[in-house]
């Protein structure tokens, strides 16, 4: 999954607004569903516990940086996140944000350990294309379904 703009963002907020996906951290924060972003300690901008008003990029990627999105680009981080501060564990992974609040567009690093951090949901983006059959598929779960009709038909005489 990857955001590179504001609409995108608004956009896969309103597939996982609900309530259900959401979590309330100890200072009632709403911590959302994780997105695809990371923050990478061999990437060549790496910074911890940088914050998004003193870095260039800080080490974040998306897991799928071949379409151009980066966080160089764009980024919704909330307040003084990424901050790295999860009473000593390491934030590492992105995740949608609501600053005192339920939910929000907003982001958050949070940590990939501890009981309380375990996200709701999660989004993946896939490409539709590659989710739809080659022609040569249809031919053989027809074939295939065929032959099961007629095997079936000659267990019964």
């Amino acid at each position: 999954m990857t955001i590179k703009n504001a609409a995108e963002n608004a956009f896969v907020y309103t597939l996982v607004s609900d309530q259900r996906f959401w979590f309330q951290d100890l200072t009632g924060c709403g911590n959302g569903p994780w997105l695809g972003g990371y923050q990478d300690p061999t990437a060549r901008g790496y910074a911890e516990g940088a914050t998004h008003r003193t870095f260039t990029d800080g080490g974040w990627r998306w897991v799928n940086e071949s379409d151009g999105a980066s966080f160089d680009t764009y980024y919704s981080w909330s307040g003084l996140e990424p901050n790295n501060d999860c009473w000593g564990v390491p934030e590492t992974y992105v995740c949608f944000y609501g600053r005192f609040a339920k939910t929000g567009l907003e982001w958050n690093d949070l940590p990939n350990e501890g009981e309380q951090y375990k996200p709701y949901g999660y989004i993946v983006e896939y490409e539709t294309a590659s989710a739809i059959p080659e022609p040569s598929s249809w031919v053989l779960l027809a074939c295939s379904g065929l032959a099961a009709f007629v095997l079936r038909g000659r267990k019964r005489t």
